[in-house]
């Protein structure tokens, strides 16, 4: 072997060794964080790393320089692990966010300290602020020594439904919330002479009011166990805030409204599949009043007699029947002028009102058989596409976590992966929109729709922790910890969201 050749094996070792140790710092570090594996064990791994690094030849050079770096690295990494453990034992979770800082306050407080002693049976309360994506969430980067050697490890941000609604506070005094949940759309924009009358547009609102609900969990802990801070910490800052924040997930997609439920978005969504189908909606008669002349005569104006419960949109094919002029008992594909007026594409003929009111039609979902072999994420783009024919944009969309997993491995013909869903900052998008992955999302379905305005989650109380000792309590040497919190979900305007299947909407939309 030529002492080229013998350099170039050495330079092929060292970049191995290069990758080899990347992987390591983050696989030891990412243990670290999830399992609290020991410095110990990160430290004889390291060992192996300089072992190999020890044996290859070369002190000059381009190799040395690797060589360099590698110790370098190696020192930076120890020392991260070492500070890292350090703060783990006092508590530190590897996520500094709000409720972290909230936890800390309370453990470290004189009140928590009077409790744990018995001096106390009740701690103050403290508020938990929830977690947003755009102000508390930072990837784990775990180190930058060297350019060329960087171990990231994106940890996926688990984000909840109240992280993708906007959140306003209530006022305690007055446990319940009145607004207007619209019904009817009647949007009748025309253009008028300078001093013509111009349209009336209308909105069918009802008023609603609700209650605030309550929702929370306990666990029992032991006096023992509530003497180990990092234990305790560990309790609050996860499972019980997620229990808490599950239930809230459930009750904003599926809460039917009855007793201490909310009223979820999935029970007065539009079901997608329906405004997919053959016949998405039927017209009965006496839902036309008039028609009139549109473009020199060219085609008609259709006039409903009140606007509908749904939306209409550009494209969607509508088949009329009853209408005296036989010409106009046919399919077409419609053009909206208002919420109440429809153009078809025939010649106007004149009809009394009589004979209009006796008309009625069937509507094709806009979409129906427009896409080959439609996929999960061609169900999505086009419900967006419906939403934002109907003027809403949608923010987020909710998936059953199976659902998310299939999808993310769906491949071409060639095995080749289709790169459905992305991951910006930790979070994962489909459709260019944050997933909220939700337990309770029945597999195959969905729910998307504009949850920044079409709902809001009026927070009367926020995620409240309190710990509380009773007589049966103690006689188990025991105390709960609470967590709750009381909310009001109105959903001011059903339109803005869809509930859908999967399956139904793929078969629908494929040609």
């Amino acid at each position: 072997m030529t002492e080229e050749e013998k350099k170039a094996k050495e330079l092929e070792i060292a970049k191995s060794l290069e990758n080899k140790l990347s992987d390591l710092v983050a696989a030891a570090a990412e243990k670290s964080f999830k399992d609290a594996t020991p410095l110990a064990t990160f430290n004889a791994a390291i060992e192996e790393v300089k072992k190999e690094i020890g044996a290859i030849g070369g002190e000059n050079g381009q190799l040395a320089d690797v060589k360099k770096s590698l110790a370098d690295v190696i020192e930076a990494t120890t020392k991260f692990m070492k500070d890292f453990e350090a703060k783990k034992e006092k508590g530190f979770n590897g996520r500094e966010n709000e409720l972290s800082k909230a936890i800390d306050e309370i453990l470290d407080g004189e009140s928590y300290k009077s409790f744990v002693d018995g001096k106390s049976k009740r701690t103050g309360e403290m508020q938990m602020k929830a977690v947003s994506i755009e102000s508390n969430y930072t990837g784990d980067n775990l180190l930058t020594q060297q350019s060329n050697i960087v171990a990231y490890n994106p940890q996926a941000t688990k984000i909840n439904m109240r992280d993708v609604i906007r959140t306003i506070p209530g006022d305690p005094q007055f446990p319940s919330f009145t607004w207007q949940s619209i019904e009817e759309i009647d949007r009748e924009a025309a253009a008028v002479s300078e001093n013509g009358s111009l349209p009336v547009s209308s909105f069918k609102l009802r008023e609603k009011t609700e209650s605030t609900k309550r929702v929370g969990t306990y666990i029992p802990i032991s006096n023992r166990l509530l003497k180990s801070r990092i234990f305790v910490k560990n309790w609050l800052m996860t499972y019980l805030p997620d229990s808490v924040k599950q239930a809230e997930n459930f009750q904003i997609l599926f809460g039917d409204n009855t007793g201490n439920n909310l009223n979820g978005v999935t029970k007065v969504a539009p079901v997608f599949e329906t405004e997919l189908a053959t016949t998405a909606h039927t017209l009965a008669a006496g839902s036309f009043k008039a028609v009139a002349t549109y473009d020199g005569g060219t085609k008609t104006i259709v006039t409903l007699s009140a606007p509908l419960s749904y939306t209409l949109t550009n494209g969607q094919k509508i088949t009329f029947a009853g209408f005296a002029n036989a010409a106009y008992n046919a399919e077409f594909a419609i053009s909206v002028l208002t919420d109440t007026q429809i153009v078809i594409p025939v010649a106007y003929t004149a009809q009394t009102e009589a004979q209009c009111l006796v008309a009625s039609a069937t509507v094709k979902g806009a979409l129906y058989k427009t896409i080959s072999s439609a996929n999960e994420a061609d169900v999505i783009d086009a419900a967006i596409a419906y939403l934002s024919m109907g003027q809403y944009m949608p923010s987020s969309v909710a998936l059953n976590p199976v659902d998310i997993f299939r999808i993310e491995k769906l491949k071409d013909t060639m095995g080749r992966p289709l790169g459905l869903i992305t991951i910006v900052n930790g979070t994962k998008y489909i459709s260019s929109i944050p997933i909220v992955s939700v337990n309770s999302m029945p597999l195959g379905k969905f729910a998307i729709g504009d949850f920044m305005n079409g709902a809001n989650l009026i927070q009367y109380t926020g995620l409240m922790l309190e710990f509380a000792d009773d007589v049966s309590y103690k006689l188990q040497n025991q105390v709960a910890a609470i967590v709750q919190e009381e909310v009001i979900f109105p959903i001011y305007n059903k339109f803005a969201f869809l509930y859908g299947d999967f399956a139904s909407c793929k078969t629908l939309l494929s040609i």
